[in-house]
């Protein structure tokens, strides 16, 4: 019974709560059995903002606050500037709302108590064994200085002593692609002019240069500015394609196999005898290349229905670009799978007295572009596969295949300043070109190489933004019924009747969506193969490019494998800003995310692992303004 005025009591019959003094003023018969709840008090802020949205937190980045952001959305090519309803859902100007969290303080932090010691700086243009990355710097990291910053320990990991893979990974995480750095010279008798922050733009290791591409130097003949003809002179580099680019990143569009051929020993072709040389065309088999990024590295650009004989035959003036300022560099890679001679590649001019045997593939393949295919599309190629497949390499002895445009000075990652800013992407190593019988001279019928990632955005370029659409001839050489006897067709064979030679079938890409190109007309080609009644002609391509379509200087690229080793490539230009180099004590790199419970004492913890001496030996927490 509870207590009341009515019914008095002794002090110690006075029913309390247990383990306290508080008397019970209420029954338990009195207690409310049904209850009701307002639904309107859920959207009401109070109920909302302490219940349920005024404990969410969510952030965007790791170590990072987002503030909101607004930004055009697109359907198709058209751009929305107002906001719309479809459906039920409103489309319009969005983008990200703002981190919900604490002040202006990352919803979640991931912070490294490690440090780094650089014991070389290669400049990205001053050492030829390594690919040319204008404005950057190659930096081999030797040690790192684990930090206890409670107990003030710290141990020193040597490159030496580690396995690979367990140093490498601590240089993965704490030096992302894309991530900020900064860099301190550890003898401060040394000038430089480095700067507060650099840019970790590839942290695998050293580019060993392989093939490196220079254009060399041939011309367009004709050209009136508007529209183009071809009969115009072939340049004096060698004979070369001028009538049209060569050179092409691109993706999409769709490729029509066998579009002409005048093989007869493909489909359902009957044999011509051989004084029928004239054939049908082929069966065209179309297929969509879908959203692979791919590198056209050269074509044989042999065009039917043409007025002049240099377009429909297999000739030097129709393959490009000429390939004889370029090279094959020596590296441990190389040295595995190459037994030709290094240096620049040997070309045919065309100055040769051919003989009766010279088929039309060996007059191809003699030249710097044919050898040039045939390192990079058979021999490279088949090494990448070979190495990878390898059970018995540790996984510091395979490589990655790259390749590196216009000396690493374009960017193509609109801000994400990870390796498609140096204009550097890796080719799938799943990948092999097609080839053809002995006749095609050992070459592969295409020349693409395919880059990695054919559904993750991160390995495509992001700039420029923007493609223009263009189709591109490619040309290949089979047997066919020659003489009464099916073997490989001269150099010199008769044409047919609806102007091609015979032994040649063309393969051609319909729509591709073209980045960047490149070879004798520079930046700027010509669209699609166009046909009229007096001739044929290109129209120029200015008109549907975009300002991130060009590019400065002429269209260069090398090749290069994959050296792992523990260094990041960054955006330190070592001639200007490490022009003393970085003495005996090497370089410190410090990662974005140290803890600044360690930043603030980096003088202090390079005492304490006998790298530096003679500094501090007073610890502080600028957070907090104690001192230890």
């Amino acid at each position: 019974m509870p207590y009341t005025p009515d019914a008095p009591l002794e002090p110690h019959q006075i029913p309390v709560l247990p383990g306290t003094n508080k008397v019970i003023s209420r029954s338990f018969d009195d207690r409310l059995l049904t209850a009701e709840f307002d639904d309107a008090l859920a959207d009401q802020a109070p109920w909302k903002n302490s219940r349920y949205e005024g404990s969410k937190l969510k952030g965007k980045k790791i170590n990072e606050f987002n503030a909101p952001e607004t930004g055009q959305v697109s359907i198709g090519t058209a751009i929305i500037e107002d906001n719309f309803i479809v459906g039920n859902f409103p489309v319009g100007l969005v983008g990200w709302e703002g981190d919900q969290t604490i002040g202006l303080d990352p919803v979640i932090n991931n912070q490294t108590t490690a440090i780094y010691i650089a014991n070389s700086v290669i400049g990205g243009n001053e050492d030829n064994q390594f690919t040319t990355i204008k404005n950057h710097s190659y930096i081999g990291i030797s040690k790192i200085l684990l930090i206890d910053d409670i107990s003030d320990e710290v141990q020193i990991i040597d490159r030496v002593a580690e396995p690979f893979n367990v140093f490498h990974r601590f240089i993965t995480n704490d030096f992302p692609t894309g991530e900020k750095c900064s860099v301190k010279i550890i003898d401060e008798s040394i000038s430089s002019n480095i700067r507060d922050t650099y840019r970790v733009k590839m942290n695998k290791g050293y580019l060993l240069k392989t093939l490196d591409f220079n254009f060399a130097g041939e011309k367009f003949g004709a050209y009136d500015g508007g529209v183009a003809s071809l009969t115009g002179s072939l340049d004096d580099s060698g004979s070369c394609l001028i009538t049209n680019n060569s050179l092409y990143l691109y993706k999409g569009g769709s490729e029509s196999e066998n579009f002409i051929s005048r093989n007869f020993l493909t489909g359902s072709q009957s044999f011509p005898t051989s004084s029928d040389a004239t054939g049908t065309l082929g069966t065209a088999v179309s297929s969509s290349l879908g959203e692979t990024i791919r590198f056209k590295y050269g074509v044989v650009d042999i065009i039917p229905n043409a007025n002049s004989g240099e377009e429909r035959t297999a000739n030097l003036g129709r393959i490009g670009p000429n390939y004889i300022s370029s090279s094959i560099i020596q590296n441990k890679f190389t040295q595995q799978y190459y037994t030709g001679s290094y240096g620049l590649f040997t070309h045919n001019n065309g100055d040769t007295a051919y003989t009766n045997a010279q088929t039309q593939g060996a007059l191809i393949s003699a030249t710097a572009f044919g050898s040039a295919s045939r390192f990079i599309g058979v021999e490279t190629l088949q090494f990448l596969a070979n190495n990878n497949d390898d059970t018995t390499l540790d996984e510091q002895d395979k490589t990655e295949l790259h390749v590196t445009f216009f000396e690493g000075t374009k960017d193509f990652s609109s801000g994400s300043f990870d390796e498609r800013s140096i204009g550097t992407f890796e080719v799938d190593r799943n990948q092999s070109l097609p080839t053809t019988d002995s006749c095609n001279g050992g070459l592969p019928i295409t020349h693409d190489l395919v880059f990695k990632g054919v559904n993750d955005t991160r390995f495509k370029p992001l700039t420029p933004s923007t493609t223009f659409e263009d189709d591109i001839n490619n040309a290949y050489f089979q047997s066919m019924l020659n003489d009464g006897e099916v073997g490989c067709v001269h150099h010199s064979a008769s044409i047919t009747s609806d102007n091609l030679q015979r032994g040649i079938t063309i393969d051609k890409l319909d729509n591709v969506d073209i980045y960047v190109q490149g070879g004798a007309l520079g930046a700027v080609g010509f669209a699609g193969n166009l046909h009229s009644g007096s001739g044929f002609y290109y129209n120029p391509l200015a008109s549907s490019m975009k300002v991130d379509n060009y590019y400065s200087g002429s269209f260069d690229y090398q090749l290069s494998f994959l050296d792992k080793d523990h260094t990041l490539i960054v955006d330190l230009d070592k001639e200007s800003e490490l022009f003393d180099g970085i003495g005996e004590n090497g370089l410190l790199i410090v990662p974005n995310h140290l803890k600044s419970t360690i930043k603030d004492n980096l003088e202090y913890y390079l005492e304490k692992a006998g790298i530096k001496t003679k500094t501090t030996n007073t610890k502080q927490n600028l957070n907090y303004s104690t001192k230890k």
